[in-house]
C-alpha cells in the first residue's frame, strides 16, 4: 500500500502481530557467536549473475511473509521489524511480538543494533576529518592512534604502538584479535580510556597489516579519539554529525535515553532448550560499549541512515562518501554468503552479491540482533532487527537474502541455499556444547586419565595482567553439570562464567557462557600448570585447532 511521502519516501507501513508457529524444538547453540564464523567461511558457494531488477508499488514484505515467520519459527525468534528502501519508496512491517505474549512488533520498535554501530563511529570520525576543524586530524586515517591517545594508547608490540593508523583500527588490520573475555558482559563502570589502557597487557596475535582479525576493541579505540577530540560524550557527537541532519529522532546510544522517551522498546530472550519456550532477560544499559555497539533504534530510523548512504546525499560530501565505500583489507580467502569478493570498509563488509556491489554490516547482543544491507547499484536497502542473539541473526541471512535475490530477480535454481548451511552451523554449535572434547583435542585417543592432582587443588584464585581475575571452584556432579564435576570460573562484576570440563591428564575444555542469554561466548582449550607438584597456572588458547587466525594463548598465574 502507497502512503505518504516523508523525508524523501513513499511510505509504506503495517504491523502484523500474529506469531509464527512455534512448532520444533531448536538447537540449544542457536546463539553461539563462535560460530557465527562458520557461517562467514561457508557462503562463498553463489554462481554470480547480474540481473535484470524489478520495481513494485507493493509491499514485497507481504510477499515474503510465509518466508519469514518460517525463519522466525525455525530460528526461534519471538519479534522482528524489517524496513526495505527501493528507490524512493520505503516499506516496513512488524512480525510476532516486541514483548510476549502480545505486545507487537512494528517500525518504531526499539532494538538493540550492536555491531551496526560501527558504521556509525567511522562515518562519524570521517565527518570530522572532513570538516578540517581538529588539526590532530590532519593526515586523515593515516593519522597514528599513538598521536591522539599518548598516554593510553600502548600495545606490546613497540612498531604497532607508533605506527598503527586509525585507518587500521576501523578495518580491524592491526594484528590485535577480540579479546572479549577481557570486557564484554562486564561492569557498567568500564570505559573506553580504562579498556585502551589494558591494550599494554593483552597480546596481538598476528602481525599488523596482515590479515583482517575483527576487534570490537579497536572500535572503543575510535571511541575514545572522537570523545578525547571533540570533547564531548560519543553520543552527542554522533547526534550533531549524523542523527539531527538526518531527523533520525529515535537513535540512542544509552539504554536509559531509550526508555525516558517514550518509543517502546523491545525486550530481549532467549530459547529456553530445555523448557521449550522463551525467556526474557533484563538488560544492562548498553553505553559502555560505545562506538563497537550501543546504539538502539528503530527500522524507520536506520532506513534514512542508509538511504543517505544509497544516494551519497548530506550531511556526508562525495569525499566522506567515498571514503565510507572504500575497502582497506581483503577479509577471507573464501567470501562471505553470496560473494564473489569481500573486503572491509568503514565499519561495512564490501562484497559483491549477484554481480552487485553489497554493503552489509550484522550486530549481536546477548539476546538482539541487527542486520543492515545496502546495494547502491540499484538503490535498494533492507534493515532487520530481531529480538534475540544469533538466532535473530541467522533468521535475518535467510530473509534478506531472499529479498535481494527476489530484487534482482535471481532464478530460483540459482539462489544460495541459506536454510540447510545455517542449520548446519547449529548442529556444530550442538556438538560443540554435547562433546568440547572432540572439537579442542581431536588428536586425543585411549582412555581419558586423571588429573595429576586432586581436582579440588585447582580451585582458587589465577590473574593475568589483561584479563584480570579469575576464581575457579568445583561445582560437584549433578544433572545440571551432566553428571560430571565442573571447575567453574568466575570474574567479579562479569555476567559470563567459564565452565571447565576435564578431557584427560591436565587438559580441559572451557566454555564461558553469557549469563544473560546462556549462550556460548568461545570454546577454548586449557590446560593447567603444575610446579612442585601443585598447580601454578593455566594456559588458556583462544582459538580451536583449524581456526583461519589463532588468536594466540593467555596464561593465568595462580596466585591462591
Amino acid at each position: 500500500m502507497q502512503g505518504a511521502t516523508t523525508h524523501g519516501y513513499h511510505v509504506a507501513t503495517t504491523s502484523k502481530p500474529g506469531h509464527p508457529k512455534m512448532g520444533g524444538d531448536p538447537d540449544t547453540a542457536t546463539e553461539m557467536p563462535i560460530f557465527h564464523s562458520l557461517f562467514v567461511s561457508l557462503v562463498a558457494l553463489l554462481p554470480v549473475h547480474a540481473r535484470v531488477t524489478t520495481k513494485t508499488s507493493t509491499n514485497p514484505l507481504d510477499g515474503a511473509t510465509q518466508a519469514i515467520e518460517e525463519a522466525m519459527d525455525q530460528f526461534k525468534v519471538p519479534g522482528m521489524s524489517i524496513a526495505v528502501v527501493d528507490g524512493s519508496d520505503l516499506y516496513t512491517k512488524g512480525f510476532g511480538y516486541a514483548t510476549l505474549p502480545n505486545i507487537p512488533a512494528t517500525e518504531d520498535t526499539l532494538w538493540e543494533g550492536g555491531s551496526s554501530t560501527k558504521a556509525f563511529t567511522a562515518a562519524a570520525l570521517a565527518q570530522m576529518m572532513d570538516s578540517n576543524k581538529y588539526s590532530s586530524l590532519a593526515e586523515g586515517w593515516q593519522t597514528t592512534i599513538v598521536s591522539i591517545l599518548p598516554d593510553d594508547f600502548e600495545l606490546n608490540h613497540p612498531w604497532a604502538t607508533e605506527h598503527l593508523t586509525l585507518q587500521d583500527a576501523a578495518t580491524h588490520r592491526t594484528g590485535m584479535p577480540r579479546h572479549d573475555l577481557t570486557w564484554i558482559a562486564g561492569p557498567d563502570t568500564q570505559t573506553p580510556e580504562s579498556l585502551v589502557r589494558n591494550f599494554r597487557n593483552l597480546p596481538l596475535s598476528i602481525e599488523p597489516r596482515v590479515a583482517l582479525q575483527y576487534c570490537n576493541l579497536m572500535y572503543l579505540t575510535l571511541t575514545h579519539v572522537i570523545q578525547t577530540l571533540t570533547r564531548k560524550w560519543y553520543g552527542d557527537v554522533l547526534r550533531e554529525v549524523i542523527l539531527e541532519p538526518l531527523g533520525m529522532n529515535s537513535t540512542y546510544f544509552d539504554r536509559n535515553h531509550a526508555l525516558a522517551s517514550g518509543h517502546r522498546m523491545a525486550t530481549g530472550y532467549f530459547w529456553d532448550q530445555d523448557e521449550k519456550k522463551f525467556q526474557s532477560r533484563p538488560r544492562p544499559n548498553v553505553r559502555f560499549y560505545g562506538g563497537a555497539g550501543a546504539t538502539i533504534s528503530s527500522v524507520k530510523d536506520y532506513a534514512k541512515w542508509i538511504k543517505c548512504l544509497i544516494t551519497q546525499g548530506k550531511p556526508f560530501s562525495p569525499n566522506v562518501h567515498n571514503q565510507i565505500r572504500t575497502a582497506a583489507i581483503v577479509g577471507a580467502a573464501e567470501p562471505p554468503l553470496g560473494a564473489d569478493s569481500y573486503g572491509y570498509a568503514l565499519g561495512w563488509e564490501k562484497m559483491s552479491f549477484h554481480g552487485t556491489t553489497l554493503y552489509r554490516h550484522a550486530g549481536t547482543t546477548s539476546v538482539f540482533g541487527a542486520g543492515v544491507y545496502w546495494l547502491p547499484d540499484i538503490d535498494y536497502g533492507v534493515v532487520m532487527f530481531g529480538n534475540t542473539g544469533n538466532a535473530a541473526n541467522f533468521a535475518e541471512y535467510v530473509i534478506v537474502w531472499k529479498l535481494m535475490e527476489d530484487k534482482l530477480g535471481i532464478p530460483e535454481d540459482q539462489r544460495y541455499p541459506t536454510t540447510k548451511p545455517l542449520t548446519d552451523i547449529l548442529n556444530q554449535g550442538a556438538e560443540a556444547l554435547k562433546h568440547p572434547k572432540e572439537i579442542l583435542y581431536p588428536n586425543m585417543t585411549g582412555p581419558v586419565e586423571p588429573p595429576s592432582v586432586d581436582v579440588r587443588a585447582f580451585e582458587g584464585l589465577y590473574q593475568n595482567k589483561g584479563y584480570g581475575d579469575l576464581r575457579l571452584r568445583l561445582e560437584p556432579a549433578s544433572p545440571k553439570t551432566g553428571n560430571e564435576s565442573l571447575l567453574i570460573g568466575h570474574r567479579d562484576g562479569f555476567r559470563y562464567h567459564i565452565n571447565f570440563g576435564h578431557a584427560s591428564q591436565d587438559y580441559w575444555t572451557a566454555i564461558p557462557v553469557w549469563e544473560e542469554s546462556d549462550s556460548m561466548l568461545g570454546l577454548y582449550a586449557a590446560e593447567f600448570i603444575l610446579s612442585n607438584g601443585k598447580p601454578s597456572g593455566m594456559m588458556l588458547h583462544l582459538s580451536p585447532p583449524g581456526s583461519p587466525i589463532d588468536e594466540g594463548t593467555i596464561q593465568f598465574d595462580k596466585v591462591q
